[in-house]
């Protein structure tokens, strides 16, 4: 059965033809990844469907019996109701059974026939459309989108945006459509919401369009992808794995197909040009008028423009970047995390992860000094340099000009440098001059890291930097950051992001951090067996634990306390290596060859304990992994 049905599909805004001839099927059971980048029309298609906007041609066609579902990017609830009661709206039919059966319990009670006849048939709708599992259902749903049985109750205008685009989804879902139309549904989504509401859809017996960048989500949900490009659509069977590998051959074979084209072009141009005055002019007029009416193939290389982000390294840091010892801090008398202790090194790419409201970018902003934590200290290291972005990109001004954000932090730069960095990141032409406020999510996000790396930095914190970036934009940045030579921190969602560049994570979890060093899929793996969750553990087993961390802690103090008095000899040897150097570049010891030569002596001797103390300082750190493994 067809459920949905585009049949030449054009649309042109601003005089750019977005959508060229769309057709597709949409039929049960289908589970469609719409796919591509930012601004090519993907959101447009998702609304024609709906018919909140009219496509200048063609037509949609969708089955009267459908019962469609649907969640835009920035969808919120909108309800005078609290959360739980905003859920009961969807079951508007059974509430009204429900409410019909409450009236007809005092006329049961009567005795009368007609009324208990009624009354049964009632009951029975109620049972068959799950009426005594209601409750349960609206519960596990809103849990399994990451809210706590204490917020059921919490009227919904108290919540933030994301959590009402949460609720917004839960509520779709529970309306149990045959159609599901999703728009980048886990953009407000912590890993674990995720991870439950692709088991949902892996489930849902009715069809599916889901516009994501969610690599990994497409993987587990869709079984075809529909990617949308330059106006015309191109379909692949199978999830996002097995289009990136189909995706990958189609362009193979295009290119070999566009070469074999173009070489047998030339050959017939060459032919044309050595006998059309000759003896064979009418077999080359001939083949002129073959080439003319050639159907030429497009080159598959002239692939989308990506954005080209090459991370620069201000100088060179000490070993250690940051130090967090026993940090804690929570609202009002209610503690969001206790005594936490953790320290990243020059070179780490760390990945923060945790469920929504867990405090990691609370914590972040203890980091960078924009909070001021209940006790505890934060010791950033010496020679950082640190840039931040927040998820809310507060480092923008609305009322800026695209230009002026890079201007205002680069003020000597002329006009060629403004703009040739700009363009790295897909600023062209004319949109240099939009003001902040009128850019889409996608470009703010570029916008962001354009600024916060106009000025080079080696110790980069970020906040969601995935959010609103097209699956290109996101291997750039994924690259770029591997390739950095500075250190990074970053809060995320984005399990593919994760996977691909961070070293080590840090999982904040029920006010505690779990420090895992190695890749993301270890660690998933891990918690598998060894869930975080304290819930349900023997409080012997607890103590046992208590213990066993404190014996551990003891093994590692004399060597944690020498490694803190060689990273403090090999701050001082490097500064007075760096003060001998300016000495023997000083003037006017120009010619003082003995104080040359006792200067350069004194610097080798300087160099020899550091490369020593060194040495011990990574020998020491390797036992110390060798134990935490």
């Amino acid at each position: 059965m067809i459920f949905l049905q585009f049949s030449g599909i054009k649309k042109t805004y601003n005089n750019t033809e977005l959508l060229k001839g769309i057709d597709l099927s949409v039929v049960r059971g289908e589970r469609i990844g719409l796919v591509g980048p930012n601004g090519v029309g993907k959101t447009t298609l998702l609304k024609i469907a709906l018919g909140q906007v009219l496509p200048d041609d063609g037509s949609v066609t969708l089955s009267n019996r459908v019962k469609l579902g649907y969640v835009s990017q920035e969808d919120e609830i909108a309800s005078d109701y609290s959360l739980f009661l905003a859920m009961l709206e969807s079951y508007s039919e059974m509430l009204k059974i429900k409410s019909e059966l409450d009236d007809l319990e005092l006329a049961v009670a009567d005795g009368s026939e007609k009324s208990l006849q009624r009354y049964g048939d009632l009951q029975h709708q109620w049972e068959m459309m799950g009426g005594y599992n209601l409750d349960t259902v609206i519960k596990s749903t809103l849990v399994g989108l990451g809210f706590s049985e204490s917020e059921f109750h919490r009227p919904i205008s108290s919540f933030s945006g994301g959590e009402r685009n949460r609720a917004s989804l839960a509520k779709v879902l529970l309306q149990q459509p045959d159609l599901l139309l999703l728009d980048e549904p886990t953009n407000h989504l912590d890993i674990e919401s995720t991870v439950w509401l692709e088991e949902y859809l892996q489930t849902f017996e009715g069809s599916l369009i889901v516009v994501s960048h969610d690599r990994v989500f497409l993987d587990h949900v869709v079984n075809k992808i529909v990617e949308l490009d330059h106006g015309l659509l191109e379909t692949y069977h199978g999830n996002f794995s097995s289009y990136c590998d189909e995706r990958n051959e189609r362009r193979r074979l295009q290119l070999k197909h566009y070469l074999q084209q173009q070489e047998e072009i030339e050959n017939i141009q060459d032919f044309i040009h050595r006998n059309l005055a000759g003896q064979k002019t009418k077999q080359a007029q001939s083949k002129r008028l073959a080439l003319s009416k050639l159907e030429r193939l497009e080159s598959p290389t002239s692939e989308i423009k990506r954005a080209a982000i090459n991370l620069q390294v201000s100088r060179r840091a000490y070993q250690s970047i940051l130090r967090v010892d026993n940090l804690s801090f929570g609202f009002g008398n209610t503690p969001l995390f206790l005594n936490i202790g953790f320290e990243i090194e020059r070179g780490e790419k760390v990945g923060m992860i945790g469920r929504n409201g867990a405090g990691k970018s609370t914590l972040v902003k203890l980091l960078v000094g924009q909070l001021e934590p209940w006790e505890g200290t934060v010791e950033i290291g010496r020679n950082v340099d640190s840039e931040y972005v927040d998820q809310e990109l507060s480092i923008l001004n609305q009322n800026d000009s695209v230009l002026d954000t890079i201007w205002d932090i680069q003020p000597q730069w002329d006009a060629f440098q403004l703009r040739s960095h700009l363009a790295r990141f897909l600023f062209f032409g004319e949109d240099v001059f939009k003001y902040v406020r009128m850019l889409s999510g996608g470009e703010k996000k570029k916008l962001a890291l354009a600024r916060l790396l106009a000025t080079p930095a080696n110790f980069i914190i970020l906040d969601e930097p995935t959010n609103h970036l097209d699956i290109g934009s996101r291997e750039v940045l994924e690259e770029s950051l591997r390739e950095y030579e500075g250190t990074v921190l970053f809060i995320s969602h984005d399990r593919f992001f994760l996977e691909s560049v961070a070293q080590r994570i840090l999982a904040l979890h029920e006010g505690k951090l779990h420090d895992w060093r190695g890749k993301y899929s270890e660690f998933a793996e891990k918690i598998k067996t060894i869930p975080l969750r304290s819930e349900g553990v023997d409080k012997s087993q607890k103590r046992e634990d208590r213990k066993q961390e404190r014996r551990q802690k003891n093994i590692g103090t004399a060597r944690k306390r020498r490694l803190k008095e060689l990273e403090e000899e090999i701050a001082a040897l490097e500064m007075d290596i760096d003060s001998l150097q300016t000495q023997l570049l000083d003037e006017r010891h120009a010619s003082d060859w003995e104080r040359l030569a006792s200067l350069g002596q004194e610097q080798n001797e300087k160099r020899a304990l550091l490369d020593k103390s060194m040495s011990e300082y990574y020998q020491l750190i390797e036992e110390d992994e060798t134990t935490d493994s």
